[in-house]
C-alpha cells in the first residue's frame, strides 16, 4: 500500500527545483569573471577557453531549469543533474590542466570543495543511490585528473617550476586520501537519506494499525491530487467509519476494540491497489484516496468490501461483528481541493449513518441520495450491489 514515498518524490523535486536556479546563479557569475577578464586583457586563449567552457555549462544548467520547471523526466533529471554538477567541477580542474597548470588542479583549496557541495546537495533528492552514485562519479573523475597530472609531470618539482612555490608539490598519499573522502561523504550521505526515509515512514505510520496517519494521508492527497490536475486523470477520496464501534468497546473493552480496528485496517490495506493511499485518520475512521478509477468502479469496490464486512464474525474477539458505512467524493465533479472533497465525502457519510447505516453513499442533493444496499435476494452473498434513490 502505498506509503509516504510520493510525497517524498514531490519534496525533491522542489529540491531540485531550487537547485536548478541555484546552478544557474552561480554559473551565470562565473561567466562574468574571463568576460571581464577578456575585456582588460584580450585575446587571451586560455581566458577564452574558460569562457567557453562556462558557457557549455550554462547552456546545460539552463536545460535542466527548463525541464525541472515543466515537470519533465521526474525520475532520470535528478540522476543527471547530480552527475553534471561533479562534472562542472571536474571541468573546472581540468581547465588549470589544459592551461599546463596541473598543481593548482591537484592542490586547489578552492574548486575542490566544491565536489563536496555536490555530493551533499544530492541529498536533497532524498535517494540513497543518487549519493552514491555522485560520490562514486566525482571519485572516478578526480581519479582521472589524477592521472593526468601526473602524465604532465605534476611530481617533478623541477618540471612545475614556480607552480611549486604558490601551491605546493604534488602529494599522491593526500589526493588518495581527498578521493576517500569524498567516498565517505558519499556513504554518509546516503546512510542519513535511508535515515531520514525511514524516520518518515515511521512518522507516517498510525501504531495501531500501520496505515498512514491523518497528517501523512493529508499530504499525500495534496501531491495526488496536484498529480490528477497535471495529467487530467480522476481521484475519489472515501471516508469509512465503522457502526456503533462505540458499544464494542463499552461491552467488550478497548482491546477488543484494538483487534477490531486491527483486523478491519488490514481488511481495507488489501483490498486495494499498492498505489491508493489507506489511512487511519482517528478513532474508528478510515480514509481511502483511489486515483484512476471511475466513481462506479470505486463504489463498486466499496461495496463488496462492505457486504464481506457485514456477513464475518472478527477473529480473536467474543463473536464480533461490525458493519461500515462510507461516503464518496470525486475530483474533479465534487472539488477541486482536498478540503472541499473531504467535506463532501463527510456529508456523504453522516448521511449514510442518517439514512440507516451498512451503506455507501455516492451522491447526494436537496431531495435524493444515491445509496448503494443490498438486493434482497435468497442467497445474499451472491447479490450483486444495486443502486438505489430513495425518497428523503
Amino acid at each position: 500500500m502505498a506509503g509516504p514515498e510520493p510525497c517524498l518524490r514531490e519534496a525533491a523535486w522542489r529540491n531540485e527545483a531550487v537547485v536548478a536556479q541555484v546552478r544557474l546563479v552561480v554559473l551565470a557569475l562565473l561567466c562574468l569573471m574571463p568576460i571581464v577578464q577578456l575585456v582588460t586583457e584580450p585575446g587571451e586563449l586560455e581566458t577564452a577557453f574558460g569562457l567557453v567552457s562556462v558557457l557549455l555549462a550554462l547552456a546545460f544548467g539552463v536545460v535542466i531549469h527548463v525541464f525541472v520547471q515543466h515537470g519533465k523526466g521526474r525520475s532520470q533529471l535528478p540522476f543527471i543533474s547530480s552527475l553534471l554538477d561533479v562534472t562542472l567541477v571536474s571541468l573546472g580542474l581540468g581547465f588549470f590542466l589544459a592551461v599546463d597548470q596541473p598543481l593548482v588542479a591537484t592542490n586547489s583549496f578552492i574548486v575542490f570543495p566544491f565536489y563536496f557541495l555536490a555530493i551533499a546537495t544530492s541529498s536533497l533528492r532524498y535517494d540513497p543511490r543518487i549519493c552514491l552514485l555522485t560520490g562514486g562519479v566525482a571519485s572516478a573523475e578526480y581519479a582521472v585528473i589524477i592521472k593526468l597530472a601526473l602524465m604532465i609531470g605534476v611530481a617533478d618539482p623541477v618540471r612545475m617550476g614556480e607552480q611549486v612555490m604558490t601551491h605546493g608539490r604534488f602529494d599522491l598519499l593526500g589526493q588518495l586520501v581527498r578521493i576517500f573522502l569524498m567516498l565517505a561523504a558519499a556513504v554518509i550521505a546516503a546512510v542519513s537519506v535511508v535515515r531520514a526515509r525511514d524516520l518518515l515512514s515511521r512518522s507516517a505510520r498510525d501504531p495501531l494499525t500501520a496505515l498512514l496517519n491523518r497528517a501523512a494521508f493529508a499530504e499525500m492527497a495534496r501531491v495526488e491530487l496536484a498529480r490528477s490536475r497535471r495529467h487530467g486523470g480522476t481521484l475519489a477520496l472515501v471516508l469509512l467509519d465503522l457502526d456503533f464501534f462505540k458499544r464494542v468497546n463499552d461491552i467488550h473493552g478497548h482491546q477488543v476494540g484494538d483487534k477490531v480496528l486491527a483486523w478491519f485496517a488490514k481488511l481495507l490495506h488489501d483490498s486495494f491497489r499498492e498505489s491508493d493511499a489507506v489511512a487511519r485518520l482517528g478513532g474508528d475512521e478510515f480514509a481511502v484516496l483511489l486515483s484512476g478509477p471511475s466513481l462506479g468502479r470505486s463504489a463498486a469496490r466499496l461495496e463488496e468490501l462492505r457486504s464481506w464486512v457485514e456477513n464475518r464474525v472478527i477473529p480473536e474477539t467474543p463473536f464480533v461483528s461490525i458493519t461500515v458505512s462510507a461516503g464518496i467524493a470525486s475530483h474533479p465533479d465534487d472539488g477541486e481541493s482536498i478540503e472541499a472533497l473531504l467535506e463532501v465525502a463527510d456529508d456523504r457519510l453522516y448521511e449514510a449513518k442518517d439514512s440507516g447505516r451498512n451503506r455507501i453513499v455516492l451522491a447526494s442533493g436537496p431531495r435524493t441520495a444515491v445509496i448503494l444496499v443490498d438486493e434482497p435476494s435468497a442467497d445474499p452473498a451472491a447479490s450483486p450491489p444495486v443502486l438505489a434513490i430513495p425518497e428523503t
